[in-house]
């Protein structure tokens, strides 16, 4: 029984880590979402915590859209 609340905290532990670094790391969120929406299918998370990937990746790719925009508009101009 404490083995399996020792695992289940670690995998909280993981889970809100992962899911500050996707919102923090601009380039490497991406690979912290897509890593816990693609694993979610293997361990029943939360629904918040696909919530959360879900909005975090679509935040980093809105980022990297606008980088490239900004980028493409200064190289043009």
């Amino acid at each position: 029984m404490e083995r399996s609340n020792n695992n289940e905290l670690q995998l909280i532990a993981k889970v809100i880590t992962l899911i500050m670094l996707s919102y923090i790391v601009p380039v490497f969120g991406i690979v912290f979402s897509i890593y816990i929406l693609t694993s979610s299918d293997i361990i029943r998370y939360a629904t918040w915590v696909k919530a959360l990937a879900t909005i975090s990746l679509i935040l980093q790719l809105l980022v990297i859209l606008g980088m490239v925009i900004g980028w493409l508009a200064w190289m043009f101009s």
